[in-house]
């Protein structure tokens, strides 16, 4: 039934926001920087591929969004900065992303902080995501930041397709001139997939998985052979090491009204195999979160020993839930475990994780269900 699912493909064009513009100091950003990127610019960098189909917009201006380079902002990523010049009671600063359709947006992190000549007493920052036209999907208060203080905030926010989002600076009414951001980092995710990198296909990052983090093991990397990829040109390997396990979270609060309604259907699916002796296991589990991480409701496959030489190359797994209401978010974890020989040889490969809403049935459907039930059996007892 989910066969369908492993053909849809998740593109995983990246940008990454610098603000190095080349600009003097306070002038300000152009109100659509960083907008459907084709290649570099300067800035502004993209990887594997362009975000053509999410466009920027920038607000309030003028004189709010700036761009800065000067030594007091040299703890905030690179030191080149976009500045948010709030000393005037201007509104909350904004970012606007104009998503097209047959895309979705995932925006994954930034940096933000405050300048090292702040005066001020510390102050925190909020910052929420709504849907453009809908309500607020996110919210993350910093810790208050005083002079040179900086926090990386994570988003792994995946969107609805082609549905536009607001992300939201609130000050709390601070009203100066220190706070910042730099490294603004979102993808454009084409397809239905929710799993950003699902078949291990991009390249290492500074050695390590993009997009998944180690929670066990540090020799995660990329494998082609013995068995070939169920898909695209790699898959997920643990190297050495008696234990290891990969993870993905996934923020879903977008579909945060429909889960509780609970007619939000999300479903996995993923490849496993294993080396052709030695008994080393591959297992999956999907757990599915409320915003503070606890775990509501779970798939697990159970460890799976599937040698390559026996059988098909790589066995399916699939599952398909309604996510419990208080969902908000999903996190894929791969775990290998070796019993013989130095390498862990559990593999993954091509994941999917896909979402519909299934409305329940009105009354009415209901009545002329059974209407129609009751007209079939009288029919077949004749």
């Amino acid at each position: 039934m989910l066969l369908g699912f492993i053909a849809t493909c998740t593109s995983a064009n990246a940008s990454t926001l610098t603000f190095d513009t080349g600009q003097a100091n306070n002038q300000d950003l152009s109100l659509t920087f960083g907008s459907n990127l084709n290649a570099d610019i300067t800035g502004a960098n993209i990887d594997n591929g362009a975000t053509a189909n999410i466009g920027l917009a920038w607000a309030p201006s003028p004189d709010v969004w700036e761009v800065h380079g000067a030594t007091s902002f040299s703890s905030i990523g690179d030191g080149k900065v976009v500045q948010m010049d709030l000393n005037g009671g201007e509104p909350d600063p904004t970012i606007t992303f104009n998503v097209d359709a047959g895309s979705r947006l995932r925006l994954n992190s930034l940096d933000i902080g405050q300048a090292s000549d702040q005066t001020e007493p510390d102050y925190d920052w909020t910052l929420s995501i709504s849907e453009v036209g809908g309500g607020q999907v996110y919210s993350h208060t910093t810790a208050a930041l005083g002079a040179s203080d900086t926090e990386d905030v994570t988003f792994n926010f995946v969107g609805k397709e082609g549905t536009d989002y607001v992300l939201k600076f609130d000050d709390g009414g601070a009203d100066t001139v220190r706070g910042a951001i730099d490294n603004l980092s979102f993808n454009q995710l084409d397809g239905s997939n929710l799993i950003f990198n699902p078949g291990n296909d991009l390249a290492l990052d500074s050695g390590e998985i993009t997009g998944w983090e180690e929670i066990d093991g540090t020799n995660w990397t990329l494998r082609s052979a013995s068995p070939s990829p169920e898909d695209g040109s790699a898959y997920f390997f643990a190297g050495a090491g008696a234990t290891a396990e990969l993870s993905q979270a996934i923020n879903v609060s977008a579909y945060g009204g429909t889960i509780d309604l609970g007619i939000q259907q999300f479903d996995f699916s993923g490849y496993i195999s294993s080396f052709l002796s030695g008994g080393d296991t591959s297992q999956i589990i999907v757990e599915y979160q409320d915003a503070s991480g606890n775990v509501l409701d779970s798939y697990d496959s159970g460890a799976i020993y599937a040698p390559f030489d026996v059988g098909d190359a790589w066995d399916l797994l699939t599952d398909s839930r309604s996510a419990v209401s208080g969902t908000r978010q999903i996190e894929v974890r791969l775990l290998a475990n070796r019993f013989t020989g130095t390498n862990n040889d559990g593999y993954f490969d091509s994941l999917s994780l896909t979402t519909i809403t299934v409305p329940e049935p009105s009354s009415t459907a209901l009545l002329g269900l059974g209407l129609s039930t009751m007209l079939l059996r009288r029919k077949r007892s004749r």
